[in-house]
């Protein structure tokens, strides 16, 4: 099995590859350990401005259609650490997402405890309805403690695109759906669905959420679903090894 089997996608607007390694780049430093080929980039570097809501799927739509590897794993550069070598990532690939019964390979998604961002709702008859909570009960920054570690059922039942794994052209195939589907996608998402089908939008705008203020994603403004597309093109890029 070839080292460009599988390949790591990574935004990260702070990585510098000419730069020695940090003991807090647990994800960077997994991987070079693994021996697992990573490619780091970002839209815009931090230092010319902060990193905006969109940023990272825009980079993806640029840099996707160059990616040579046969599988493409997309993950948080942040928050992540590798356990897993290309051949046991390839491997649980193959035996988690298979293919579907056309025998088109399927895309790998993340799942996570709770929704983000919380404020997502959608509307059943003429009531506003909240998605249901994990079992254990939401994060609480200040006080993880309080969650119920005894409660039952599904404990990851909502998607976190933050994790995408499948061969590139799939992966980019999934972000364009996106992109026709809903207009403005990556810069704004729905965050809600109204009776009539329409949606409101999370945007960039700053709002106050229950961690503080946020200036990633907020609602604004609501409007029926349309189909759009507007497409990038360019995006650099640092590979590692």
């Amino acid at each position: 099995m070839s080292a460009s089997e599988v390949q790591l996608l990574l935004y990260d607007n702070h990585y510098d590859g000419s730069a020695p390694l940090k003991a807090t780049d647990l994800l960077y430093r997994s991987a070079n350990k693994l021996g697992v080929p990573f490619r780091s980039g970002s839209l815009v570097p931090a230092s010319e401005r902060p990193w905006s809501a969109g940023d990272r799927e825009e980079w993806l739509l640029r840099t996707l259609p160059s990616v040579t590897a046969r599988i493409v794993v997309l993950l948080d550069a942040s928050d992540a650490v590798l356990f897993c070598d290309t051949t046991e990532l390839a491997a649980k690939w193959r035996r988690l997402a298979g293919r579907s019964a056309s025998g088109r390979p399927r895309v790998l998604i993340g799942v996570e405890q709770q929704m983000w961002p919380e404020e997502q709702y959608y509307i059943t008859g003429r009531q506003k309805a909240e998605y249901p909570r994990a079992p254990m009960g939401n994060f609480v920054l200040r006080d993880p403690s309080r969650r119920s570690r005894n409660a039952r059922g599904t404990p990851f039942r909502f998607i976190n695109i933050g994790m995408l794994a499948g061969p590139p052209a799939e992966v980019h195939g999934l972000l364009r759906c996106m992109q026709e589907r809903y207009p403005g996608f990556p810069r704004q998402c729905p965050g809600g669905r109204l009776a009539n089908g329409s949606y409101e939008w999370f945007s960039n705008a700053p709002h106050r959420t229950r961690f503080g203020i946020f200036s990633g994603m907020s609602t604004r403004t609501s409007r029926r679903m349309a189909r759009a597309c507007s497409y990038g093109s360019g995006g650099g890029a640092s590979d590692g090894r």
